[in-house]
C-alpha cells in the first residue's frame, strides 16, 4: 500500500501547487486591472450597454482633472464639460459609468497618473506628474494620423493653468538626436518632412519619446546617436530631464 500512498499523496501536492500558483496569477492580473468591461442588455431588446468599471478612489486626481480641461485640449474630436464631469460623477458614485458610444470615445486605459482614449480617429491621452510642492504638471496629448499635439497645465489646489511655455517641455528633442558636426544630418532630416515622433507616457515620472520606423541606426549611425529619448521628470525642478538617447530596433 505504500507505494500507492505515496503516488496518490505526489498527486495531490501537485493539484495543490498548481491550484494556488493559479490563484497567485489571478490575483496579481487583478491587482493590476484598473478597468473592467462587461456587456449588458439595455431594457431594450435593440441596443446594449457597456458598462466600464473605474476605481476613482485609485484614480481620483486624474479623473478630478477630466472636467477643468479646458476645449483645446481636445483636439479633432468633441467632448463637452458636461459629459465629462457627468462621467466623473457616476464613477464616483456607482464606481463605474455607461459607454453609450464607444466608437466615438472608448476608454482604453486608466491608471492613478494616466488615462488614455481611442477616439474616432487616433487617440486622446492625459498624464499627470506630480511635483514637490504637491502640484501637478498636467500634459494632454492628442494623436490623429501622423502628428502629436501636446497641452501643458499647472494644477494646483483644485485650479488647473495652461503652462506660459507650451514648447519648452522637452526642449529642442531633436537636436538631441543629432550627433554634433554631423554632416548633412539636418538635410537629411529635413528631406523626411521632419521625422515622426511617439511620446510614451505610461511609465510613471518618465516619458519617451520615439521616432518613426524609418529612422533605423543603418541608416542614420553616422548622422544621429539614436532614435529614442527618454526624459526624467524632476519633481523638484517641475521639468523633464534628458536621462538618455539611444537606438531602439525597428520591426
Amino acid at each position: 500500500m505504500k507505494p500507492i500512498l505515496s503516488l496518490f499523496s505526489l498527486l495531490a501536492i501537485f493539484l495543490f501547487s498548481c491550484n494556488n500558483q493559479k490563484s497567485k496569477i489571478t490575483e496579481s492580473q487583478n491587482s493590476s486591472v484598473v478597468i473592467e468591461a462587461k456587456q449588458s442588455k439595455n431594457l431594450s431588446s435593440n441596443s446594449k450597454k457597456d458598462t466600464v468599471y473605474v476605481n476613482y478612489g485609485d484614480n481620483k486626481v486624474i479623473l478630478d482633472l477630466l472636467p477643468l480641461l479646458p476645449d483645446a485640449a481636445f483636439r479633432d474630436f468633441k467632448w463637452t464639460k458636461n459629459e465629462r464631469q457627468q462621467l466623473v460623477e457616476d464613477v464616483k458614485k456607482n464606481g463605474y459609468y455607461i459607454d453609450r458610444d464607444s466608437f466615438h470615445l472608448n476608454l482604453i486605459y486608466a491608471q492613478p497618473n494616466t488615462i488614455g482614449y481611442s477616439v474616432i480617429d487616433g487617440f486622446w491621452e492625459m498624464t499627470i506628474y506630480k511635483c514637490a510642492d504637491n502640484s501637478y504638471l498636467v500634459i494632454a496629448n492628442t494623436i490623429t494620423g501622423d502628428d502629436n499635439s501636446l497641452n501643458v497645465f499647472n494644477y494646483r489646489n483644485g485650479v488647473l493653468k495652461s503652462a506660459e511655455n507650451q514648447t519648452a517641455i522637452f526642449g529642442d528633442f531633436r537636436k538631441e538626436l543629432m550627433i554634433p558636426g554631423a554632416k548633412d544630418c539636418a538635410a537629411r532630416l529635413k528631406e523626411l518632412r521632419g521625422p515622426i515622433f511617439d511620446y510614451n507616457f505610461r511609465n510613471l515620472n518618465q516619458v519617451e519619446i520615439e521616432s518613426a520606423l524609418y529612422l533605423t541606426k543603418e541608416k542614420y549611425q553616422n548622422c544621429l546617436k539614436g532614435n529614442t529619448l527618454v526624459y526624467q521628470f524632476i519633481p523638484t525642478e517641475k521639468k523633464f530631464k534628458l536621462k538618455k538617447v539611444y537606438w531602439k530596433e525597428k520591426k
